[in-house]
């Protein structure tokens, strides 16, 4: 019994050192689509994010 109560805890333990990780490590990015370039710049600012522009131009 106690073997199953130190495997769970572990389990859990790499779980959440697991779960903390992949919050630190990863950010939601919004949609800069058809928005000026200077929301995208103020927005990566802000969040220390280097930014790279893909310009696309469409004849339509």
């Amino acid at each position: 019994m106690k073997r199953f109560i130190i495997g769970g805890a572990s389990c859990l333990a790499v779980a959440s050192i697991c779960l903390f990780y992949y919050k630190q490590t990863h950010v939601t990015l919004p949609d800069f689509t058809n928005k000026p370039v200077s929301k995208a710049q103020a927005w990566a600012d802000d969040n220390q994010v280097k930014l790279v522009i893909n310009r696309v131009y469409q004849l339509d």
